[in-house]
């Protein structure tokens, strides 16, 4: 609610721009609409997405258990 997370993504974009970077990447999870917001809100647009599946032997125990 109050501008400070577009705030902080305008001040690095303008850092990098400052480096002379000519893009810059950002990762956020597919269901944090709130992010994906914000990001689209400061000229980010998507680009790729991927799906990341992960294995744990914790996660397998507690299934058996």
């Amino acid at each position: 609610g109050r501008g400070v997370g577009a705030a902080l993504v305008q001040k690095a974009i303008t850092w990098f721009q400052g480096e002379n970077m000519q893009s810059v990447y950002v990762q956020t999870q597919s269901h944090n609409l709130t992010a994906m917001s914000l990001y689209t809100k400061c000229g980010f647009r998507l680009d790729t997405a991927y799906l990341t599946l992960r294995w744990s032997l914790l996660a397998k125990m507690e299934s058996n258990a």
